[in-house]
């Protein structure tokens, strides 16, 4: 599994519990949530990245 593709199976969860994302969905705004995720998605990433960083030197 490539890095992006963990990075959502991992970030799955945690969005569908996620109720602001609930409700752009309900209404329809797409483009909202799209916006949403991403930004999700991003701090995610840098959370993991230093979590390695600190776990693991040589990353």
């Amino acid at each position: 599994m490539r890095g992006t593709e963990w990075l959502v199976h991992k970030l799955r969860p945690r969005a569908r519990s996620d109720e602001h994302v609930f409700d752009l969905h309900e209404a329809g705004k797409l483009d909202e949530l799209r916006e949403y995720l991403e930004e999700e998605y991003e701090t995610a990433y840098e959370e993991i990245v230093a979590t390695l960083r600190e776990e693991h030197s040589a990353f």
